[in-house]
This record gives structure tokens, sequence and C-alpha cells, in this order.
């Protein structure tokens, strides 16, 4: 979730003081407990209590595997890496980068300083792209990230913002990339630094450091490894290491993550096989561990009580825009935690509310009660999708409660209106809360915004 744009107040000064008034931004940190959650609620166990069917199989895993492919061949909102094209028409993709950078220029970005950026920034930006370098057919190449990346919109580091100080928002953070993710190269920049890499959920620049490069047999042969034999993890952050003792920190890797199993297995400790640069720089797969507490040995069966055991494992994670920070904002925590059953969800929020069965799909204008009922009929904890306007979010519906909807979601903050005046509450983290939260705000409240539901289900 985006931050909900900053209410600027005009705050006046005595006239006999200042003869202009000063802007401030009223950003204030949100209460610990939000308003109407209680304290068992801050755990799933509460939920699960409340459910009427937590065990139920939802979906097999032959189910999940036709969703995803659902999902890929025909709503066409994630990739195949392994199956991804040998060449890529030159054309299309110079196209595709010309109109990112334009679509960047056009926005008032400012940089770190406050200033804003201009063609000192974009103008090296825009060389460094390399655009010119592109033929006719560009000849795909493969590659496994070894170490979280940070997927920019340009090739570049530096940051950009669209208010002034916002560093929670860099406007050129497109996602991020776990360790063992296949990606898809297909273009570098001058001096090869940067590496522009499809992966299943998201295209963007990657430092060329962060990829190994290795020839589809060898991706094949490693992501079918992973297929047929795998831990999932299960935490919010896994360490691997490259010792048995655990001692030789190599990354971690976020919730979702499937790795394959290695030939070390005891009760404490799980070996698992990694991709690897040899310092000739080709690609090996090599031998990691990681504490067997942290992951699952294949997906997790697809039920309530599990989806929502995967959610409270995150629970006060702190939020991350496009994975900032290697954390994550409101799509990526749905993503993470379907990502534990097998369910491959797509990137963005407005893709993810096209996967599911449609239970409503709301006008601006409809009543609360109108929604209240739908969710309190036919919504179901932990399976159930909503998605929200102004801006766009999306959240995991719990149940209700003394007639209210709650949630569990990613979020950054909410406004609230305090007499004649308007703040921002900061949240930052993973949190549970109650749809009327932000209720008589300019932008109304979670319930005001409510545009559709979905339910992951048959």
């Amino acid at each position: 979730m985006k931050p909900l744009v900053t209410f600027v107040l005009p705050f006046c000064f005595a006239a006999t003081l200042a003869g202009c008034a000063c802007r401030e931004k009223l950003y204030h940190a949100s209460p610990s407990q939000l308003p109407h959650t209680t304290r068992s609620m801050k755990t799933a166990g509460f939920w699960i209590g409340r459910h009427p069917c937590p065990d139920e199989t939802i979906f097999s895993a032959e189910q999940i595997a036709d969703l995803n492919a659902h999902i890929r061949s025909e709503l066409k909102l994630t990739k195949d890496i392994a199956g991804f094209p040998a060449s890529v028409p030159g054309e299309e993709l110079r196209t595709s980068l010309e109109d990112q950078l334009a679509r960047l220029r056009e926005r008032p970005l400012l940089m770190g300083n406050g200033r804003k950026a201009a063609e000192q920034f974009y103008g090296p930006l825009q060389r460094n792209m390399n655009l010119r370098s592109i033929s006719c057919d560009v000849d795909v190449r493969y590659g496994l990230v070894l170490r979280f990346a940070d997927q920019r919109l340009l090739p570049t580091a530096r940051s950009l913002y669209a208010i002034a100080g916002d560093i929670d928002f860099d406007e050129l953070q497109n996602s991020a990339l776990d360790l063992g993710t296949a990606v898809a190269v297909l273009h570098e920049s001058a001096g090869g630094k940067w590496y522009y890499v499809q992966s299943d959920l998201s295209a963007g620049w990657v430092e060329a450091d962060h990829v190994v490069l290795c020839s589809l047999e060898q991706l094949r042969d490693y992501l079918t490894r992973r297929d047929s034999s795998f831990v999932v993890a299960t935490r919010a952050k896994t360490d691997v290491f490259l010792d048995e003792s655990l001692t030789e920190f190599h990354e971690y890797i976020r919730m979702g993550v499937a790795l394959p199993l290695g030939p070390r297995e005891s009760s404490d400790v799980v070996g698992v096989v990694i991709p690897f640069r040899n310092d000739d720089g080709s690609f090996t797969a090599k031998d990691a561990y990681v504490r067997s507490c942290d992951v699952h040995r294949g997906f997790r069966p697809y039920t309530p009580r599990v989806v929502i055991e995967q959610a409270f494992e995150l629970l006060d994670t702190p939020y991350g825009w496009g994975g900032q920070y290697g954390e994550q904002d409101c799509s990526r925590f749905l993503q993470e935690v379907f990502a534990t059953v097998g369910m491959a969800l797509p990137r963005n929020s407005g893709d993810q509310c096209q996967v599911g069965t449609l239970l409503a799909d709301f006008a601006q204008a409809a009543a609360p009660q109108e929604k209240l009922g739908l969710l309190k009929a036919r919504g179901v904890g932990g399976i159930t999708i909503l998605k929200f306007r102004n801006p766009s979010h999306v959240a995991m519906f719990l149940g209700m409660v003394d007639g209210r909807p709650y949630i569990v979601h990613s979020a950054w903050g909410y406004r609230q209106r305090l007499g004649f005046s308007e703040v921002v509450r900061v949240i930052n983290r993973t949190s549970v809360a109650e749809l009327h939260l932000g209720e008589g705000s300019t932008k109304g409240s979670l319930l005001d915004r409510l545009a559709s539901v979905r339910i992951l289900s048959r």
C-alpha cells in the first residue's frame, strides 16, 4: 500500500508574527494496537478458532497447478522462464525501455537532495541504458539470482521520490528477486554492470553481480530439480548458510521461496542447493544449509488454517514498497503467504485481483451495509482477498467480530480526522485492522474504498 496521499495542512501563524502561511506534513505514529483490535486478535489462533472449517482442503496440489497454469497461460499474469522465447523483437524491447524512461521524465520526481530530477539525472542514465546496441532480434540469455536483488525501473541504485524526504517510497523500485530466482536476461547496460531481466513475476534492471549466467539446459535442470524435491521457506526470513554447522552465512530468503533439496538432512538442518558463481564466472550448483524449523518439505496443504498461520508469521514485519529494504508491500505479502501452499500469484495488486472467483465488484458509491452484508454472508477467512481503490491496495480477509470486518495486511499508513485537521498515522508494518479504519477522513475508510472481493476457492 503506497502512502495515502500525504495530507498537507496550512499552519498559519498569527498575522502579527508572519504575513504568509507555512505548510507542515502531519505524520503521526499509529497506535501499537490499531482501533477496534484487541490483544488476542494479533494471533493466528484467534481467527482459526472462529473459522467454520479451518482444516478443509481448499485445493489439491493438482488443482493449484491448474490454477497456476491458468494464471500464466490464460490470464498471462506470470511468465514461464524455462519456456521463454529464445529471442525477442529488438524494436519492442527498445520501445518498452524508452517508454519507461519517458514516463518517469514526465513526472515531477525529486532526487534525495529535494531537487527535481532533470537532464543531469536522466541524461547519463539514458546513455547507460545502451539502447542503440539493441539488435533487430535479441538473443535471450538465462540466469539465476545469486543473492537478494532489488529490481529497478532504471539502471541505477540512486532513488527518486514523489514527495521530498519520502524515503520509504523510491519511485524507481520495481520489485525484488530472491536467491534462486530464474531470469531471462534481455539486455545489459553500457559496461555491463546492469542486466535488464524478466522473472516469472516482473521485469526490470538488476545489478549484474547478483546474477550468474547459465545455459538454458542448466537453468531447466536446476528448476526441474527444485520442482521434484524441495523445501519452501515458511518464516518471514530464512537464513541460508554454506556450512552444516550454520556459521558461514550466505544470504536469506523470504517466505514462499522454494529451494531444491540437497543430499544432507537431519532433525535440525536441511541441505539445499543454490546457484553459485565459480571463480571463472561460470554457473555451478552448490550445497547450502537451512534450519529445518524454517522450512517445510514440499508445499504446505492449502487450508484456511495454514494460510492464516503463514500470514501471522509476517505480523509486525516492516512494510517495504516494491520489496524495498528486503521487506514486503501489500501485494508481496499475499504473494509470499500463498506461495507456501504452491500458489503462484502475480506480483501486483491489480493483477492479483483477477485471480479466483469474483464475489462482488462495488461501485464507488456502494453503501457500506451492502459491503458488510457480502462479507458476512460469503467472506471466508484466510482465502478471501479484498481490493481497495484510491489508492490501490489488497488485503486478506480474516472474519467478522461483533459485526465488524477484519483483515491482515501490509500497509504504510492511514488517515485520521482530528477535529478540523487530518493526520497520517504511520503503521509501517503488517497488522490486523478493522475496515472502518480511516473513517471520516478525506480518503474515507477502508470499507468506503473496498472495490472488489474475490475468493481463492472453487
